[in-house]
């Protein structure tokens, strides 16, 4: 089972926040930096995901 002291899942929790967070702006704003920014945070989320799956 994973526990929220886990450094692992609070990275994972801590990625997830950013990754809506600007996922969020850049509806918003549209703005083309912002997108690489989501991507990138999209993929270190899918990252933590297969970690954490591997885990289980």
């Amino acid at each position: 089972m994973l526990y929220a002291e886990d450094l692992e899942v609070k990275n994972f929790l801590l990625a997830v926040e950013k990754m809506r967070w600007y996922q969020r702006d850049y509806i918003q704003t549209r703005n083309k930096s912002t997108l690489i920014r989501c991507k990138e945070l999209e993929r270190e989320v899918d990252h933590y995901v297969e970690q954490l799956k591997n885990k289980l």
